[in-house]
């Protein structure tokens, strides 16, 4: 989704706590697939939280709404430029899921 660069641009700026949220069980030089749509970016939610993803994100209106909660909290730590920078590396309908209300 997001490159490297951009990662370790993004969690310069996250208190100690969020960057070890970040990168626990982060590999750089793992295949990443490419996630082109808010369903594929769910799946790999789920994937990654494992068996309790069944009962974390029980249905997509849930994950969504996890989804955009996330990425408010994160504007607390996160300037606008990264925040515009990470927009701008996202597929369009993920953008507007997760930017449209933040930068209103």
């Amino acid at each position: 989704m997001i490159s490297v660069e951009e990662s370790l641009q993004l969690i310069a700026q996250f208190p100690m706590f969020l960057k070890a949220v970040y990168v626990n069980g982060w590999s750089i030089k793992a295949k990443k697939d490419k996630i082109k749509n808010v369903e594929g970016f769910i799946d790999l939610i789920r994937s990654l939280d494992g068996k309790t993803s069944v009962y974390d994100f029980e249905s997509d209106k849930i994950a969504e709404d996890y989804i955009y909660s996330t990425f408010l909290v994160l504007r607390r730590y996160v300037s606008s430029g990264e925040m515009e920078d990470i927009r701008d590396g996202l597929p369009k309908r993920l953008k507007g899921l997760i930017f449209n209300h933040i930068f209103v």
